[in-house]
């Protein structure tokens, strides 16, 4: 076996989850719907539960309670919820390497 063959055959490809591909591929769309971005989010309760926590975090810093994923688009924009998206899709992806404090 070539080292570029053993090179190849160590290596394992990670792939995003069905909800992940769909929120970006719905994210890619021209006017998404906050609808339909609800209905996908909503399907994966780790990425529910992660886009709540960071609408309501200091960094958006507003000043009402947000309890559901509408009022969280509603109130951080698309193009934040595409950030967001992507940022918490790629980090569920991928493992955690030792020693780099992530």
């Amino acid at each position: 076996m070539s080292s570029l063959d053993s090179f190849f055959a160590a290596i394992t490809l990670t792939t995003i989850s069905e909800v992940a591909g769909a929120l970006i591929a719905s994210l890619n769309d021209e006017d998404p719907s906050a609808h339909r971005l609800n209905t996908i989010i909503g399907k994966d309760p780790a990425l529910s539960a992660n886009w709540l926590r960071a609408a309501t975090s200091a960094q958006f810093g507003l000043s009402c309670s947000v309890s559901t994923l509408d009022d969280a688009i509603a109130l951080v924009g698309l193009a934040r919820v595409r950030a967001l998206a992507v940022s918490a899709c790629l980090t569920a992806a991928f493992p955690a390497l030792a020693g780099l404090g992530m």
